[in-house]
């Protein structure tokens, strides 16, 4: 029998090679695989962790409506939907405990944060505090945590935003002047009988249509930190000459219509080519005694300068709007803390908050709202939307009247409201 040496170790070295090449490919696998193995954990459980957090906050809300119900007048009415209620704050906690180790590893302060919230909501029911404290913090939470129920963030936003993004589109001039963002834009004056008869129906206009005026300026005053509209101000337009700004027309601008954040204005047509469109802003105040330092601080020019040419009013390129700032959802959101106590009637939506006067403090150094008796704000924020543009209603005279009983005698205390401070539409 003859063996051939030099066949035998090739065959020898191939198959170490081979055997080699298998070991290192099978450890790239196995590593593959355990990386794969690990993302996947990682997923199940933010997977995992989201799906928890929605039956934490559908408990707690399904908490705080049966508490509601159980409560009345100061006492437990139902014992019945207070166990309920009970039960479901316990289901929540429950729900909690179980993600509560997976959610410290990765946030440990909302993890905190959460835990101590659900404490004090069970020692809130326990002592039988009333409905809108719970309310309260189970919104407070559902904002946090991102789970606001996308009906009530809708009604609240949807129409809001839709309303600024229209306005936006529109307009070709802004400046910021003091606290003011000042956005303008030009149309004939024969474009308001236009939308005076899409609108027919809607009797809350505020400025008429005028057959002798040439131009008609559109103006949306805003707050430059928020990005709300204004309402309670004073707006004219003027119109100077370009060269001497001498004052050739001047006219009061008023809301197209109520619910609409844009005043408007006649002006000419200009006599000169160069030309200066200048739009006035000063605190509107309720009363006499409300004219203070503050308020004329708060006055403001702003001045557009811009060509006539062809029978239009063109503006520099330089004064495009920019991008501005979108309100915080905790403006709009006032209504929901107190367990969405939204009411509508005719064609308005209003929403009530209880907000600690702290807190009130916090939106702006010294609020307006602030009497001159020097009493402390009241810890009722209502706002009162339009239902159609979602935008803040202007030139609202809103008044609270709390019904409670006293030793057995019931009472009426009516507050009248202001303006929380300029820029915040409540």
């Amino acid at each position: 029998m003859v063996i051939c040496v030099v066949c035998a170790t090739t065959l020898v070295g191939v198959n170490c090679r081979k055997a080699q090449e298998s070991l290192a490919s099978g450890s790239k696998n196995t590593k593959k695989q355990a990386l794969a193995k690990k993302a996947a954990a990682r997923k199940t459980s933010t997977k995992k962790i989201s799906t928890v957090m929605g039956d934490v906050m559908f408990s707690l809300k399904q908490a705080q409506e049966i508490y509601q119900k159980a409560y009345h007048n100061g006492k437990i009415r139902s014992w019945t939907d207070f166990h309920k209620a009970k039960a479901a704050l316990g289901r929540a906690q429950k729900a909690f405990a179980s993600i509560s180790k997976t959610l410290k590893k990765q946030d440990p302060e909302a993890a905190k944060h959460l835990g101590e919230s659900l404490s004090k909501m069970h020692s809130a029911m326990k002592s039988k505090s009333h409905p809108q404290v719970l309310g309260q913090m189970t919104y407070a939470l559902m904002h946090q945590t991102g789970q606001l129920p996308s009906e009530l963030r809708t009604t609240l936003l949807s129409d809001y935003k839709a309303t600024l993004s229209d306005v936006q589109r529109k307009m070709i001039a802004e400046k910021v002047v003091g606290p003011y963002r000042v956005g303008i834009w030009v149309e004939p004056a024969t474009s308001l009988y236009r939308w005076r008869e899409v609108n027919l129906s809607d009797r809350r206009y505020m400025i008429k249509p005028s057959r002798g005026a040439r131009w008609l300026v559109y103006a949306m005053i805003r707050d430059t930190r928020s990005g709300v509209p204004l309402s309670g101000t004073d707006v004219s337009v003027e119109l100077l000459d370009g060269k001497k700004k001498k004052q050739l027309s001047t006219q009061k601008m008023f809301f197209v219509w109520r619910g609409y954040p844009v005043y408007a204005g006649y002006v000419p047509s200009p006599k000169s080519a160069l030309t200066t469109l200048q739009i006035s802003i000063s605190p509107f105040p309720v009363t006499r005694t409300e004219r203070t330092r503050y308020a004329l601080l708060r006055s403001a020019v702003a001045q557009f300068p811009a060509n006539y040419k062809s029978g239009a009013l063109q503006f520099s390129a330089s004064l495009k709007p920019k991008a501005s700032p979108v309100t915080g959802d905790d403006v709009l959101f006032a209504a929901a803390m107190v367990g969405g106590q939204i009411r509508t009637g005719g064609p308005y939506r209003v929403g009530v908050a209880l907000v600690p006067h702290q807190r009130v403090y916090k939106w702006r150094g010294k609020p307006v709202a602030t009497s001159s008796k020097g009493y402390k704000n009241s810890d009722i924020v209502v706002f009162v939307q339009d239902k159609r543009t979602g935008m803040m209603v202007p030139n609202m005279r809103v008044k609270v009247f709390l019904y409670h009983t006293f030793k057995g005698s019931r009472y009426r205390s009516n507050y009248k409201l202001k303006p929380v401070f300029e820029g915040f539409p409540a």
